[in-house]
């Protein structure tokens, strides 16, 4: 039985075909890593924002605000 070609599939095509995705992948790790950050240079700059949302309400209204401006920010640099 050949190793390399185990039911129509050629290890080394496959090896080829994901070794081609590096880069993408390289580029979503690292845009990640840069958000993450980001979102800790946000937190230690707004500390006394979150620091005075005392009651959960207050939490999720301040997360939901985050989260719509961050999606408006998304959609508006799609368009060209």
């Amino acid at each position: 039985m050949d190793l390399l070609n185990l039911g129509g599939l050629n290890t080394n095509s496959f090896a080829e075909t994901i070794d081609s995705w590096h880069d993408f992948y390289m580029l979503a790790g690292a845009a990640s890593a840069t958000l993450v950050g980001l979102i800790f240079v946000a937190v230690t700059l707004h500390i006394d924002v979150i620091a005075e949302a005392k009651k959960s309400s207050d939490v999720r209204m301040l997360v939901e605000q985050i989260f719509i401006n961050l999606n408006s920010h998304q959609v508006g640099d799609t368009k060209c």
